[in-house]
């Protein structure tokens, strides 16, 4: 499902942002997941950013190590500055259902919002025209 989204119709600048953390595991997406869908945006000219937090770092690495894609791992390189740079230069965010997610919309960068809370419509960016939320 989330493969289609690939092909919207917007200028390609091949970057592309996951995050790989919720605060509650069971709002986190799979990182074997996160890694397949890495392979698939790079397969379609995507380079790949993983972020988070210093914490999180033990994750992103997990999702570096599943990926059979280049990739680079900012988890606790960037700070909240940074971070915004790189999402407001992204054709595409993908996350789980946190603050990069509402950052991205703030922004006003295209994303894949990964919802495991069983509530996406509360959560959800309200422009769905860019940014698309699915559980």
């Amino acid at each position: 499902m989330i493969a289609k989204f690939l092909t919207w119709d917007y200028p390609i600048r091949i970057l592309s942002v996951f995050t790989s953390r919720s605060r509650g595991t069971w709002r986190q997406w799979p990182p074997q997941h996160f890694a397949l869908l890495a392979d698939i945006c790079y397969q379609h000219g995507y380079k790949i950013f993983l972020t988070g937090t210093e914490e999180e770092k033990p994750l992103t690495e997990t999702v570096g190590n599943l990926t059979k894609s280049p990739h680079i791992n900012l988890a606790g390189k960037t700070n909240l500055g940074a971070l915004g740079v790189l999402i407001s230069n992204a054709s595409l965010q993908i996350s789980n259902c946190t603050g990069v997610s509402h950052m991205a919309a703030a922004l006003k960068t295209p994303s894949i919002v990964i919802s495991m809370d069983g509530e996406p419509e509360r959560w959800a960016p309200l422009d769905t025209s860019i940014h698309k939320t699915t559980n």
